[in-house]
């Protein structure tokens, strides 16, 4: 029985995610998304996991802590994250906004994400529309070529390169 609770890193990696040590915290949200992935070796404590995942999308720990939980929330496909999710891509951290916009277009069934992100392309934030297009270049399908294309327009050089990712993914 000893041997098995040694075998579960989810009891530290909730105790590090709460860590004031930005990289400590950083890696066990990481860590905890590749646990509770599809596929992953996490059952128990993923409720716990998850609360504590969007609790830090809005640490002001540091950026990085913000988006590894981002990364992992989509890693996880944790629906109940979503609302959150939705609102991280406001930050103002264009790397964050990235990610959470990632985890919407994992969340979210593809036609929703992209209905969604196609929304919020009209944004005026240079961060919101570098993390829309980059979140598109995933999932874009033929029909979404004219927004892709619009992209090509803008003078941020994230939003070009994730449109142009999503026009060779959509034709």
């Amino acid at each position: 029985a000893q041997e098995a609770l040694e075998d579960n890193p989810v009891p530290k990696l909730l105790e590090n995610i709460e860590s004031d040590n930005l990289k400590v915290a950083s890696s066990a949200a990481r860590s905890l998304g590749v646990v509770f992935s599809p596929g992953g070796k996490g059952v128990e404590q993923k409720d716990e996991a998850t609360a504590a995942l969007i609790d830090k999308l809005a640490s002001p720990l540091g950026a990085k802590l913000r988006e590894e939980s981002a990364r992992a929330l989509g890693r996880m496909r944790a629906k109940e994250s979503l609302e959150a999710i939705k609102k991280a891509i406001d930050d103002e951290d264009v790397e964050v906004a990235i990610a959470a916009a990632e985890a919407a277009a994992n969340i979210l069934p593809v036609d929703d994400a992209r209905t969604f992100l196609k929304d919020r392309g009209n944004d005026e934030s240079e961060n919101v529309k570098a993390a829309v297009y980059r979140a598109m270049a995933n999932i874009a399908k033929p029909e979404d070529a004219d927004f892709m294309i619009a992209g090509l327009g803008f003078d941020n050089w994230r939003v070009q390169q994730g449109a142009v990712q999503g026009l060779e993914r959509s034709v």
